[in-house]
């Protein structure tokens, strides 16, 4: 059997798909593109393909090593401009991942569910691609960034993830101290009885946020806080902890807002 392929729509597809790539990937790496050094990088690489259909298909470890590290090495520094060889690696292998979802994606769009028209099988894989990116760079980032915590309060302990936010600049107007916020639910487990009022060093903390409700916030102060993150540890005492009573402050993967200032920043 015999295809005809036109090389001005193999390139056209190869440029699209390859743009589509290269922003997924900034986004896994945390890192803003530029729209025009992303368009030369993605014409770089659907040149070299057309290349590489016309003459280099049997070509062996030449074409291999052609695609897999020399293309994709200029692609990326094209792209985002890293110098070093680790910032390099890093990419060269985002854009691997990326790639692939992209393959998967177009896959199960053309094959499993029966999508042929080519250019709306462009635009699914490309919003399908760049969420994806977008879910799992929110997730590596959340990740990154969260400690784990034990708490100490007379003879209670309780350990928990944090997430450590640089927003979070919180402090007891009084005394000047940072606040750490924690959960309703998190808090129950520290306090001596039920009654809030009640325990040692209550105070009220007033808090605002951008776009966002404000108020006053229940707090005190509790015994003993260690952090452990990025394989350093923190002792801290006579911790302020002010009492968030809601749901959407807190994600699935902590329990606790985290005052930077509490590891020295």
């Amino acid at each position: 059997m015999k295809f005809i392929i036109y090389l001005d729509s193999f390139f056209m597809m190869n440029f699209v798909m390859d743009i589509i790539s290269l922003i997924s990937c900034s986004m896994l790496i945390h890192r803003r593109f530029n729209i025009f050094r992303i368009i030369t990088a993605a014409v770089t690489g659907s040149a070299y393909a057309c290349v590489h259909l016309m003459y280099l298909r049997g070509t062996g470890i030449i074409a291999w090593l052609l695609t897999y590290v020399i293309i994709c090495t200029v692609m990326v520094f094209a792209a985002f401009g890293d110098k070093t060889l680790k910032g390099i690696v890093r990419n060269v292998l985002m854009l691997y991942i990326t790639i692939f979802i992209m393959g998967g994606m177009a896959n199960v769009l053309y094959f499993r569910m029966g999508i042929k028209n080519m250019p709306f099988l462009f635009i699914l894989t490309g919003v399908a691609g760049i969420s994806v990116s977008g879910f799992l760079s929110r997730k590596v980032n959340c990740l990154s960034r969260c400690a784990e915590v034990i708490l100490n309060n007379r003879g209670e302990e309780v350990r928990i993830m944090a997430l450590v936010d640089s927003g979070n600049l919180l402090r007891e107007p009084y005394s000047g101290r940072c606040v750490n916020v924690l959960s309703y639910e998190c808090a129950g487990k520290l306090m001596e009885g039920d009654d809030i009022y009640r325990q040692k060093g209550y105070m009220k903390i007033p808090y605002s946020s951008i776009g966002n409700e404000s108020g006053m916030m229940d707090g005190f102060e509790i015994d003993e806080m260690t952090v452990c993150y990025r394989d350093k540890k923190y002792f801290r005492e006579k911790v302020i902890v002010g009492i968030y009573k809601g749901k959407k402050a807190f994600g699935d993967e902590y329990e606790m807002i985290l005052n930077p200032e509490e590891l020295g920043k």
